[in-house]
C-alpha cells in the first residue's frame, strides 16, 4: 500500500436491481437515445465490515441484457461486465464534491442526515469511449480517506 497505508477488506451488499425507462441525466450520461430502458443497482461497500459507501449504479440495459434478473451480482462488477457481457471498462471520469447525506446515506450508512459525505460522480468507458456505467458513490470519510494513485 502507498506510504503505508493499510488496505482493508472491501465486500459489497446488494440493496436492489431494477429496471426502467431512462431519464434525461440517464441519457446524457450513458449516451442513450429517447425510450431507452437502464437497470439501476443500489448496494453498499462495506471497508473492513463497517458500511462506507452508498452506491448507486446505473447502465444502459441494452448493453447488459438479463442483468436486472441477477440475484447478486460479484463484488468486482468491472470484471463482470467483461467476462459475462463483453463490456471492458477502459477508462473512467469521476468528478468529487462535498454533499449532505439524505436519508438514503442515513440509513445504508448509519450517518445523521445531513452529515457530510463525499461523492464521486463516475462515468466509465469502453475501450471505444462508448460511456458504460454511471456510478454515484456517497462515501462516509470520516474514518478513511479517498485514494486516487496517478501511474506515468
Amino acid at each position: 500500500a502507498p506510504g503505508g497505508i493499510r488496505q482493508l477488506p472491501v465486500t459489497s451488499r446488494l440493496i436492489g436491481i431494477a429496471s426502467r425507462r431512462a431519464s434525461r441525466a440517464d441519457m446524457d450520461r450513458l449516451d442513450l437515445s429517447t425510450n431507452a430502458h437502464v437497470i439501476d443497482i443500489q448496494r453498499v461497500r462495506d471497508l473492513g465490515g463497517k458500511p462506507v459507501i452508498s452506491e448507486h449504479i446505473t447502465l444502459a440495459s441494452k448493453r447488459f441484457p438479463s442483468l436486472a434478473e441477477e440475484i447478486d451480482p460479484p463484488n468486482e462488477l468491472y470484471q463482470f461486465y467483461e467476462q459475462r457481457f463483453g463490456m471492458t471498462v477502459h477508462r473512467a471520469v469521476e468528478q468529487l464534491r462535498a454533499i449532505a447525506a439524505g436519508a438514503r446515506e442515513s440509513e445504508h450508512l448509519g450517518v445523521k442526515r445531513g452529515a457530510p459525505l463525499l461523492e464521486i460522480n463516475r462515468i466509465a468507458e469502453a475501450v471505444d469511449g462508448t460511456p458504460i456505467e454511471w456510478r454515484r458513490s456517497r462515501c462516509d470519510t470520516r474514518n478513511h480517506h479517498y485514494l486516487s494513485e496517478i501511474l506515468k
